[in-house]
């Protein structure tokens, strides 16, 4: 797939465009064009991760958290047209969820703080700094969908007792939504590529182009600083 694609904005496009049109079949055009910019960060990262996950993957229970990630962002569609950020925040959670168990490769444990620190065990120097901040940054995501997942009363609306009054209540703007979905989606990728720096290697020149192309340079900054780190240390033995 990746080979033969040299336009990545179109490929994000074209994407976009099949998604459009399949949502224009099941809601209504005017609640779909309103969502178009947050459907399309779903293709552009759902894309990225996808070919991402096919040189990280590994043993059957890691191919299928992988799978429910990717699963996530297409029920993230359905939720993003209707406006339900219950569900948004609760497949957020999921995903993040299901990223830790991947990276741990502990499918049972129910510590998440162990869970957690499986972002930043084992590495040093500057690359400890930078997982620490990523397992910060995503730490803070998590609390927040917790808020809608465990019933912050703050986050509760009122007289919403039948389905006419949820209507009225469902969210019109979802920029803050977005932006935890931009800031989740380049965390998984911004950790996978440090953490499997071999398995990253591996991908293809087109593909990794296009995983830069969707993360900011900051990330790709900290990234090469990373490896220029172990450069150096290469080069005293």
């Amino acid at each position: 797939f990746m080979d033969v694609v040299s336009d990545f904005k179109r490929t994000i496009e074209k994407n976009t465009a099949n998604s459009m049109n399949i949502l224009n079949k099941v809601y209504k055009k005017k609640e779909i064009n309103s969502r178009k910019e947050f459907i399309r960060e779903i293709n552009k990262y759902y894309t990225g991760l996808r070919v991402l996950f096919q040189y990280t993957s590994g043993e059957e229970k890691q191919v299928q958290l992988l799978n429910n990630i990717l699963l996530n962002m297409c029920s993230l569609l359905n939720c993003v047209i209707i406006g339900d950020i219950r569900l948004i925040y609760f497949l957020y959670r999921n995903t993040i969820e299901s990223f830790l168990r991947y990276i741990s490769q502990d499918y049972a444990m129910k510590n998440l703080e162990d869970l957690f620190a499986c972002i930043d065990n084992g590495s040093s120097g500057i690359e400890k700094n930078i997982l620490t901040k990523y397992k910060s940054q995503i730490k803070y995501i998590y609390s927040e969908a917790c808020k809608y997942i465990h019933t912050d009363i703050n986050k509760v609306p009122e007289n919403i007792n039948n389905m006419k009054r949820f209507n009225t209540y469902v969210k019109r703007n979802l920029k803050e939504e977005l932006k935890y979905f931009r800031r989740l989606s380049i965390l998984i990728i911004s950790i996978l590529k440090i953490k499997y720096p071999e398995k990253y290697m591996c991908l293809k020149a087109n593909a990794k182009a296009y995983i830069d192309d969707i993360i900011p340079l900051e990330k790709r900054t900290e990234y090469q600083d990373i490896l220029d780190e172990k450069n150096k240390q290469d080069r005293k033995y």
